[in-house]
């Protein structure tokens, strides 16, 4: 097993806590020069001249807009020149700032940067409760690519950008790499639109959709029903929603909160229908509190004392703070309501020991746990205990989460997925709110002070080993402020938190008796488990085709050649039988291409049809391989572009409880094809189709392991033992949703569909086969529409008319 980065955790702590004082100051610091800054500012944009000039600057915004350009940019870490005219950082993360006049509404971004080496760059920017992960674009890969050749000329990195700031932005920050380097920045324009400019660019980016093959037949005739009707509201929202999620995604969470937070009189109904129970559940919320603020410790502790849910109790633990008025505000809150418990620990133990503490208080059948400078949302417990009624059985609930400014602002809404193991291995993303059987969890020893900071990653770790009755609760019942000593701020405010989670992942394998190296994901707080296979396993891969020539450059190959080529001579995995299942009779140049690449040869009858074909060419393989363990199912237009691609699937597919597994697909353009199906009111469908092959996806689903509904058949691998079981593909869908419809029969088998992005192959879909038929779809509506309404992998608070996780408007 490798080495834990937390076996010798008490040596490596000073040095940790070191860089968190030395982060700490850098905050400080930054905050003085900020609030110096914004005092300036806000005596000129509070001042009556500039009140009075205001309907000249709308005018002057919609006529000319103004620029801000990397002219401005302020270095804010040590930054010295380098070669060429570049600048040259010998730390990670180098930062630019760039002050502004509070800016707001909608802006384009362009910016261009050369990078000597391959790295990643992001925009942040300050509202008001400094830099943080919740305000913050990725922008992209920058630099070269791995295999550059360092005597070429560095080129350019542009990103264009349309992006929406629901708040006054007061100072930028442009993170050009990630690691040491040197860097230029080439072009920075920060130009403000007026809504009227963002509708003519929406309009433009439509009319070249439709062209390159959207689907107008129905988008078209929906828009002219809107503006009929007078919706320009919602015809807006639609027009703009070919910008993606980022243009729209602030604009729509301010809707979602006014349509869906809860009015007082609901709250009002809840709290009697909560009195009215004859056997309500006790809830105990712990909270373990060291140093917080007064007006923060305040209202967090008012936000579990006024719920509508009467039925708790409040678990406060101090950690020995030495601000002194955090137990007097403790002592008067246990004073005037009974339902508050206090211990006052006489040691300072951590976040886990304080926990425990609270913990020992709990005489609540569930506990709930809230950070001490956080707010449940006032209907959360309500919600908690409306799931627990319906399901006494239930061990384990999670909500969805949003994250909150210091000014009050409300953003980041985190919608999660149900239960979804592979992505839970990814990140702790079930978080907040988190509610257990407080049984269970003295059952398992409570929480363990080693993993502290991940403590609640290696609680629910551990509960999953024990139960899977764990229910999602699809709504914002927790809000998590952002401060600088917070992970809400960003990840690197608790830099041992990333450590300590993959600590426990290690632990919590190790328990399984799985063998596998816990590795670093996209990002701080995302991880990466690679499998080790077990065992001989033995593959088939099936390719169907019609084994028809095709043109590439003026020379006349097959897909079925290049596909099985790719295979031997790419692949690092060697133990494979492949089988090209193609008509009778095809060329004899082709026979003989697949003899010498020792491929075997199976024929289907004709009209093609490809679950047939499917199944057919699985059988030839396990007649050629009585031993083989696994089908491989490869579209004959793939090709292999990470070598230990079978490895990556196979290491998921031998998993317990694992049914298939899918890859990412990329166009030859570099655009996503496939990185999971959806099956949204019973229509399958691409996530981030197009989008590009960086995209990290809603809270890095694209570039992390996870389950969803289904995964394409153009590359997936499944255990012959399920296959099997399952009686393969159903012949009933000839052309298309076969894939999708044999992964919701895997699904029923109580198995998971597995996605992950470290097997990628590229894909020129469709070049062999024809389109959809309607009879298909309605084959397959009368199959699932009713037996799975809902996708339990996509949060129903998203949009189901796009597959890119923007929130229902």
């Amino acid at each position: 097993m490798p080495t834990d980065p937390a076996d010798n955790l008490p040596a490596k702590l000073p040095s940790a806590e070191s860089r968190l004082a030395s982060v700490t100051a850098e905050l400080q610091a930054y905050r003085a020069q900020r609030n110096a800054l914004l005092l300036s500012l806000r005596k000129t944009t509070t001042s009556a001249s500039w009140k009075l000039t205001s309907p000249l600057r709308r005018l002057k915004r919609l006529l000319a807009p103004g620029r801000l350009t990397h002219a401005e940019l302020i270095p804010a870490t040590p930054i010295q020149p380098g070669g060429g005219g570049r600048l040259r950082s010998a730390s990670a993360h180098p930062q630019l700032l760039l002050p502004c006049v509070p800016l707001s509404g909608w802006v384009r971004i362009r910016i261009t940067l050369v990078a000597s080496r391959p790295s990643h760059a992001h925009l942040y920017w300050d509202t008001g409760s400094l830099f943080n992960e919740a305000e913050h674009l990725d922008l992209g890969p920058v630099g070269p690519p791995p295999t550059f050749d360092p005597a070429l000329p560095l080129s350019d990195t542009t990103f264009d950008v349309l992006h929406h700031f629901p708040s006054p932005v007061h100072c930028f920050r442009l993170d050009p790499l990630h690691l040491p380097g040197e860097f230029q920045v080439k072009n920075l324009e920060f130009t403000p639109l007026s809504g009227l400019a963002v509708d003519t660019v929406s309009l433009v980016k439509r009319v070249k959709w439709y062209l390159s093959g959207g689907p107008w037949r129905t988008s078209l005739p929906n828009a002219i029903k809107m503006l009929a009707r007078g919706d320009i509201h919602g015809f807006r929202t639609k027009l703009r929603g070919v910008l993606g999620s980022a243009a729209v995604g602030a604009q729509d969470y301010e809707l979602w909160r006014r349509r869906s937070v809860p009015s007082q009189g609901t709250l009002a109904k809840l709290r009697a229908l909560a009195l009215s129970l004859p056997n309500p559940p006790l809830i105990s919320v712990l909270v373990p509190t060291y140093n917080t603020p007064e007006p923060l410790l305040r209202a967090c502790i008012e936000s579990v004392l006024n719920q509508s849910y009467p039925h708790l109790e409040l678990c406060l633990a101090d950690d020995l703070s030495t601000e002194p008025h955090v137990r007097t505000i403790l002592a008067e809150y246990a004073a005037a309501d009974p339902r508050v418990k206090l211990a006052l620990r006489d040691t300072n133990g951590r976040i886990a020991a304080a926990t425990n503490s609270a913990l020992a208080l709990a005489t609540g059948a569930f506990i709930a746990l809230l950070d001490h400078d956080d707010l449940l949302a006032p209907h959360a417990l309500s919600s908690v205990a409306r799931e627990i009624l319906a399901d006494p059985a239930v061990d384990m609930l999670y909500s969805d989460e949003d994250k909150l400014t210091e000014a009050g602002h409300h953003l980041d809404p985190f919608f999660k997925p149900d239960w979804s193991p592979e992505f839970f291995l990814a990140c702790m993303y079930t978080c907040h709110l988190g509610v257990y059987r407080t049984s269970l969890v003295r059952d398992i020893g409570g929480f363990r002070p080693e993993f502290d900071q991940a403590q609640d990653y290696d609680l629910v770790l551990r509960l999953s080993r024990k139960t899977q009755r764990i229910k999602h609760i699809p709504d914002i019942l927790y809000h998590w402020r952002i401060t600088p000593t917070s992970t809400a701020g960003g990840a690197d405010a608790k830099p041992l938190a990333h450590h300590r989670a993959q600590s426990a992942i290690r632990d919590h394998l190790a328990q399984l008796n799985v063998a596998a190296t816990v590795l670093d994901g996209p990002a701080a707080g995302y991880h990466r488990v690679l499998y080790a296979t077990t065992g001989n396993p033995h593959v088939v891969v099936v390719i169907p085709s019609a084994c028809k020539p095709v043109d590439f450059a003026g020379q006349t190959d097959f897909w079925a050649r290049r596909c099985a080529e790719s295979l031997r001579t790419l692949a690092t995995f060697k133990d494979l039988t492949i089988v090209v299942i193609g008509p009778a009779t095809v060329p004899t140049e082709l026979d003989a291409a697949l003899a010498n690449l020792a491929v075997v040869r199976a024929t289907y009858t004709t009209p093609f049809n490809f679950s047939q074909a499917c199944n057919a060419g699985a059988l030839a393989g396990f007649a050629a391989s009585p031993h083989a363990d696994h089908v491989l199912f490869l579209n004959d237009d793939t090709e292999v572009d990470s070598p230990d691609f079978i490895e990556e699937m196979l290491g998921f597919a031998q998993q317990p409880g694992a049914g298939a597994v899918g890859a990412k697909l990329l166009f030859p353009d570099g655009l996503l094809q496939h990185v999971g199906v959806t099956v949204l009111a019973g229509n399958p469908g691409h996530v981030f189709y197009r989008y590009p092959s960086e995209h990290p996806g809603f809270f890095f689903s694209n570039a992390v392991h996870r389950n969803w509904s289904a995964v394409t058949a153009a590359c997936i691998l499944i255990p012959r033992n399920v296959f099997e079981e399952v009686s393969g593909f159903d012949e009933r869908f000839p052309l298309n949703f076969n894939d999708v419809d044999l992964c919701l029969r895997i699904i029923e088998t109580g198995r998971r569909i597995v996605f992950t992005p470290h097997a990628r192959l590229i894909h020129h879909e469709s070049v062999t086969k024809p389109g959809t038929f309607d009879h298909e779809l309605l084959n397959f509506h009368d199959r699932w529409k009713t037996k799975r309404p809902d996708d339990p992998y996509y949060n129903p608070n998203l949009s189901y008319d796009y597959g890119d996780f923007r929130i229902q408007s």
